[in-house]
């Protein structure tokens, strides 16, 4: 279909405004909404800074519907998918005359769900028979696996999110869906299947909401495919249209998808569910007599010898009858040893906590020594586990317990392969590995891993996702620095047009911007945490309350908190950390005249409209510590090329995370509020102009300085 500007624009102000009684012409708006019509209608790239106020929503769906294309949008928080599935999309689907005169669905992991094939393990009549996988010795509600139980048999979706409680990790793993288990149509349930039955509405879907974590593993599979994985059931359907809403967290979602582990808790679980967790009993093996004659004539390898199994408390799935082999629970045995040395020694060689970069050369050679001989060992038990699987293929006359155990051998396989792989990638055995990889050690209680990922996701963006649609639309309130995006382009590949839109708030009626001293010390100090508690709490008493605090640190956050409670505040002062963010955000909002102090996620995604938040202290410019590995990389990438990496990657990185802080004051047109700023490098550095050149031009701006302001 030929879309039509002028329609695209009837619909949006005619027929929009018809069932929205609170729909206002905007400016922006509208030339956002033709922008998107063009490259639909066209096909390319469009990026789009969208301030809040301009209604970007409404501006790339209205012209996706005219077209009659199939699309795809993807969202970063739950809350936005919640306002589109919700609100936006009931809300176009009244403009255009009924309640259905489009489909839409919300698309989720596997995990997501409810696996038949695993539940009904878990709903037998016997038992023994969960224990053969699942470890309850955590579970805080000996009651849960019943109500679990009950629920599962009553549920039209298996859909995580309508169960009354929240489920314990251990007991939802044993019977969630999983994309390397899962048999597709070799299982009995493939057309009840709770997944597959959403998965065959995502395909009738004229619109599809997802998250970029879905989006990021789909196209993940699809870069698999293309170094000749294999045809991976891809995790999306077919669309022509693909639309990244709140795309400024793109980069860390894709480098995390493109991300390899060796992690000692993952591998723990991966030994644990073979041959079970080790015991006294496990160390000092099997007794002697044989397996009833059924499991000895099922898949036993020629030379093996099978005995009889240990108790079921202790069993893993190589100890089942059908699987059972002495030889191969020896090699998981010396894996689990080989993981134990390697991991112990790792620890004694880095602090805890610790976050390190490594080079493959700069590894002890020991160390070295180590993780070669575990890479080899998951190696060898890969190639073992995958003639196991290969003497048990599935027929028309397999029982549901032979099934469910080849599902949880292919788990484990792909589990080894991604162990695997991750060994490989760290010592750099690969020839053709990836030379823009960076590597590093963590530590921090009970995890420690070797971690290798990409510098940039850029090249798996433009490998596995953008050759897959006709269109691709990037929007966010953030997504340039000062109409420059650059930035953004250069992390993730794409290419195309770009369009920055003025906010639709009136900017100097609305809000105003205080900055004042100090300038912050490379290192917190005590005199520093006491005069910046001192000017916040100012602030507090200036405001009447109605305050969130942004820092950029814990200690920060931590320090100004005790200092604040020791003050006496007659306001309600809440810290991140304390409660679950959600809840919060909800005391925050009641309370009408809380504090809230927040750090990290707390910049981003707080939607507080109303006097509750009317006063904004941004504690320090947002600049990023430069011991984070991935920063390194690329900060010694940039030098490599002549640039400088203060300017080109951290000065815009802290632009970004300034605006986003910003933006949580005015979410309505009725807000008011001020933003205090209580770092002077604002003015003080030649750098701050580029962060005050960010904002909104009509916004006043008020320095309070006790010395004169450079040139």
């Amino acid at each position: 279909m030929s879309l039509s500007l002028k329609e695209a624009e009837r619909f949006l102000q005619q027929d929009v405004g018809r069932v929205l009684p609170s729909f206002e012409r905007r400016g922006s708006q509208l030339e956002m909404l033709r922008a998107c019509a063009e490259v639909i209608e066209e096909g390319g790239t469009l990026l789009v800074e969208a301030p809040t106020g301009v209604g970007k929503t409404l501006a790339y769906l209205v012209p996706i519907l005219l077209s009659e294309r199939k699309a795809i949008v993807s969202t970063r928080t739950i809350n936005l998918q919640e306002q589109l599935c919700r609100k936006d999309l009931p809300l176009l689907a009244r403009a255009l005359g009924s309640p259905d005169s489009f489909r839409f669905e919300l698309a989720k992991g596997f995990s997501n769900y409810l696996c038949r094939l695993f539940l009904e393990a878990l709903d037998s009549a016997d038992p023994a028979r969960p224990k053969l996988e699942l470890d309850l010795a955590d579970a805080p509600d000996p009651q849960e696996l019943r109500r679990l139980l009950e629920w599962a048999r009553q549920t039209k979706t298996g859909d995580r999110e309508e169960l009354p409680f929240e489920p314990h990790p251990a007991i939802w793993d044993e019977v969630c869906a999983d994309a390397n288990a899962c048999l597709r149509r070799e299982c009995d349930f493939y057309e009840s299947c709770f997944y597959f039955r959403a998965r065959r509405s995502w395909e009738e879907a004229t619109i599809l909401v997802a998250n970029h974590s879905l989006v990021a593993m789909d196209s993940a599979l699809y870069e698999l495919k293309g170094r000749g994985g294999g045809e991976p059931l891809p995790l999306l359907p077919k669309a022509d249209i693909l639309v990244l809403d709140e795309a400024h967290r793109l980069d860390e979602v894709f480098s995390e998808i493109f991300t390899a582990q060796l992690t000692q808790l993952g591998l723990e679980r991966l030994v644990s569910k073979l041959i079970g967790r080790q015991t006294p009993q496990t160390r000092r093996g099997s007794s002697d007599s044989d397996v009833d004659a059924e499991a000895e004539g099922k898949g036993r390898r020629k030379g093996r010898k099978a005995k009889a199994l240990p108790s079921a408390d202790s069993l893993g799935l190589l100890h089942h009858h059908l699987f059972y082999d002495e030889a191969l629970i020896a090699e998981v045995e010396r894996l689990r040893s080989l993981g134990e040395g390697f991991f112990l020694k790792l620890r004694e060689a880095f602090p805890d906590p610790c976050k390190v970069r490594v080079l493959p050369e700069e590894l002890d050679p020991r160390l070295r020594r180590e993780l070669e001989l575990l890479g080899m060992a998951i190696a060898d038990l890969g190639g073992e586990l995958e003639e196991l699987r290969r003497d048990h293929p599935l027929h028309r006359g397999s029982s549901p317990e032979e099934k469910r155990l080849i599902a949880r051998l292919n788990q484990s396989l792909r589990t080894l392969e991604h162990l695997g792989q991750a060994a490989t990638l760290f010592l750099d055995l690969d020839e053709e590995c990836d030379p823009h990889l960076v590597r590093w050690v963590e530590i921090s209680g009970r995890r420690a891993a070797l971690v290798t990922g990409p510098l940039y996701p850029a090249e798996g963006v433009q490998l596995s996702l953008i050759p897959r649609y006709r269109t691709i639309i990037l929007t966010s309130a953030t997504l340039s620095v000062a109409g420059d995006f650059s930035f953004i382009q250069e992390r993730l590949g794409f290419a195309g047009r770009t369009l920055s839109l003025r906010s639709g708030f009136n900017w100097s009626e609305q809000a105003k911007l205080y900055i004042k001293g100090p300038t912050p010390p490379p290192q917190l100090t005590e005199d520093y945490l006491e005069e910046l508690a001192s000017s916040v709490a100012q602030i507090i008493r200036e405001s009447g309350g109605g305050v969130l605090v942004l820092f950029t640190s814990w200690r920060a956050l931590r320090g100004v908190k005790e200092r604040l409670e020791r003050q006496g505040l007659p306001y309600l002062i809440l810290a991140q950390g304390d409660k679950p963010r959600q809840r919060l955000l909800e005391e925050f909002q009641e309370e009408g005249n809380a504090v809230l102090l927040g750090t990290s996620s707390f910049w981003e995604g707080v939607d507080v409209p109303g006097p509750a938040l009317r006063t904004l202290i941004i504690t320090r410019l947002p600049f990023e510590v430069p011991d984070d590995p991935i920063t390194q990389g690329r900060m010694e990438d940039l030098r490599r090329q002549g640039k400088d990496p203060f300017m080109d990657y951290i000065l815009p990185q802290a632009i970004l995370r300034f605006k986003q802080g910003f933006g949580r004051l005015i979410r309505t047109s009725k807000d008011r509020g001020v933003v205090w700023v209580l770092d002077d490098r604002l003015v003080r550095r030649p750098y701050g102009r580029k962060f005050l050149e960010s904002l909104p031009e009509e916004l006043k701006i008020q320095v309070q300085t006790s010395d004169p302001e450079p040139d």
